[in-house]
């Protein structure tokens, strides 16, 4: 899930349950989990990438490398 919302940058809980076959509240606590992680943030009615949590994961990358 968290691929897909990183693929398309923002997406509705509609489409998330239509994608991968469940419902809205099947859908919200899997999108709750990537939000307490700090790698998606909450919008009106859906989910979108956090820019800074991309980042972090961009930079942590180059600093092992």
């Amino acid at each position: 899930m968290q691929e897909y919302v990183f693929k398309h940058q923002s997406v509705s809980l509609d489409d998330l349950g239509t994608v991968f076959g469940v419902s809205k509240t099947t859908v919200r606590p899997d999108i709750q989990k990537l939000i307490n992680k700090g790698t998606i943030k909450k919008g009106y009615g859906g989910a979108a990438i956090n820019n800074h949590a991309e980042l972090k994961s961009f930079n942590e990358g180059k600093t092992r490398n």
